[in-house]
């Protein structure tokens, strides 16, 4: 009879969470079924990628004059503007065209407008217009591919901004592994053979419904965070086992999603979300420990380095911590002690802005509280705009 009583309840607890996950993934990207490494592609996202997200260099660029972003949590529009070759443009109208600045999202400054933006700044210190071709969601490989597409002969200081997490987008080839849910995103990768760089691209081409699903059968093949994230994060039969597995993580997303459902109260959407953050900057730290993961990134600074070196110009890095990072980790984390190392031992001029960033009280005024890790706000933009100017002046 008692064995009776455990079957129908461990059934009864099966068919809960399982009913769970059909319920909550529909509101929440990050929670997926196994079944879902082949996302559900239409004729219209198909044609959104090729017309607006494809690069054929790059995975994606920054294509649209204007962008709109609304960003809930403070309820406020910003506008984005870029000129013909996908650059950010401000309406600081200086004559010197002598630096530019390529990197991810911190250097595009997302969620700034133009007279919040950590460009907008560093034109008025400068007095020059600045090249921006930072672009959201882009790893250091990116930005090399892009500074040897963009580069120009006005371009004598160039700025590289990054953030930390940079070590896993590196390793990314489909980003719906790494981040759930985000599956337009297809990116070229370098892999690392006999400490030289070799480029992996042949899956960056248009889609079509017929040759996508090859192409992801490819990719799981490939793709560090298929098995090493997506596959061990999501849900199949029994259900109940995957959500114990990963008990804490999955409790704490299903608890504030069912609250967030019943209230309809953003707060503890954004709570749920902050445990994903969270466990990406975690993990982001400790692949900076992995030879493989390490020794690709500090290729990929350096072949950056030596190129523009090569071009005669001046390059500078500036590491960024997202608000989570300095939350979590302050300034003792493993990629400040990476970045020191590789500054001192093969004098590049890579400047962690970790320490810098940690030692503000109120950290929480110069950052956005969004969904990404926090980015700087008009605040925040200001403050890194001047150490990045002094940091110019200091080392040219």
């Amino acid at each position: 009879m008692i064995f009776f009583f455990i079957i129908v309840f461990l059934i009864f607890v099966e068919l809960l969470v399982y009913r769970l996950v059909k319920y909550l993934k529909n509101d929440f990207q990050w929670i997926v079924e196994n079944k879902d490494y082949f996302p559900n592609y239409t004729k219209q996202l198909v044609k959104k990628y090729n017309n607006e997200i494809f690069n054929k260099d790059l995975g994606w660029d920054n294509k649209k004059k204007n962008k709109k972003e609304y960003l809930n949590s403070i309820k406020k529009q910003f506008i984005y503007f870029f000129d013909k070759d996908g650059s950010r443009i401000t309406k600081n109208n200086f004559k010197q065209k002598k630096f530019a600045i390529f990197g991810d999202s911190y250097a595009m400054s997302r969620y700034s407008n133009d007279k919040e933006s950590l460009q907008y700044f560093l034109e008025i210190y400068t007095k020059s217009k600045i090249f921006n071709h930072g672009v959201g969601n882009y790893g250091l490989d990116q930005v090399y591919l892009k500074i040897k597409k963009k580069i120009n002969k006005n371009m004598k200081n160039i700025i590289v901004i990054f953030v930390p997490e940079t070590i896993s987008r590196n390793q990314s080839y489909w980003k719906h592994f790494l981040e759930f849910g985000n599956i337009l995103a297809f990116k070229p990768v370098f892999k690392l053979n006999k400490n030289k760089l070799i480029l992996e691209n042949k899956h960056i081409n248009k889609l079509n419904l017929r040759n996508v699903k090859q192409k992801i059968i490819y990719l799981k093949k490939r793709d560090f965070f298929y098995k090493n994230k997506f596959k061990k994060l999501s849900f199949s039969f029994p259900y109940t086992v995957c959500f114990f597995k990963n008990f804490l993580f999955n409790f704490s997303i299903f608890y504030h999603l069912i609250i967030f459902k019943v209230t309809r109260k953003n707060l503890f959407y954004q709570k749920a979300y902050y445990q994903i953050i969270k466990k990406n900057l975690i993990e982001a730290q400790k692949f900076y420990l992995r030879k493989d993961f390490s020794d690709l990134t500090s290729n990929i600074i350096l072949k950056i380095n030596s190129y523009l070196k090569k071009k005669g110009k001046n390059i500078y890095f500036f590491v960024l911590p997202q608000l989570i990072d300095i939350k979590i980790f302050k300034k003792f984390n493993n990629s400040y002690k990476f970045y020191n190392k590789l500054n001192t031992s093969k004098n590049i001029k890579i400047f962690d802005l970790t320490k810098k960033m940690t030692s503000i009280k109120n950290i929480n005024n110069y950052y956005i509280e969004d969904m990404y890790g926090g980015h700087l706000n008009k605040k925040g933009n200001k403050f890194v705009s001047k150490i990045i100017f002094r940091e110019l002046k200091n080392n040219s």
